[in-house]
């Protein structure tokens, strides 16, 4: 499952890096600065919001993203050892017909992700600089 996703991040991460001007590196290469501080001088500040938007994907998707592979492989587990949330749902709305008790799992999951999401959002939260 990493390796599903790690993709969509690379290409995230890579399109932000290679929207950041040379001319600032340049500059700092001049002011003796190396390799190492200029990914925390110059990098990290200027890609903020696209580690903070990945942050969020990532809450958002491993919320929900163990399902496939759960259902496909123990439906859930011997003796519910690898069960989910989601499973958990989709066993007691479709199993065992008790759909109003799967929505408000459900309901719980959409809680959960977002209460996580805007925690992440507030917690990374600073200044934005733009070039």
């Amino acid at each position: 499952m990493a390796w599903k996703a790690i993709g969509f991040y690379m290409v995230l991460f890579m399109a932000a890096i290679s929207n950041i001007p040379d001319h600032f590196y340049e500059a700092a290469k001049l002011d003796g600065c190396g390799e190492f501080r200029q990914t925390f001088i110059i990098t990290i500040p200027l890609i903020w919001e696209v580690i903070r938007t990945s942050l969020v994907f990532f809450v958002v998707t491993s919320c929900s993203v163990g399902f496939q592979v759960v259902y496909m492989l123990t439906r859930g587990g011997p003796d519910r050892s690898s069960e989910l949330l989601t499973t958990y749902m989709y066993q007691q709305a479709f199993n065992f017909n008790k759909f109003g008790y799967g929505a408000a799992i459900g309901v719980a999951i959409l809680c959960i992700t977002m209460v996580l999401s805007f925690l992440i959002l507030k917690l990374t939260d600073r200044e934005v600089y733009e070039y």
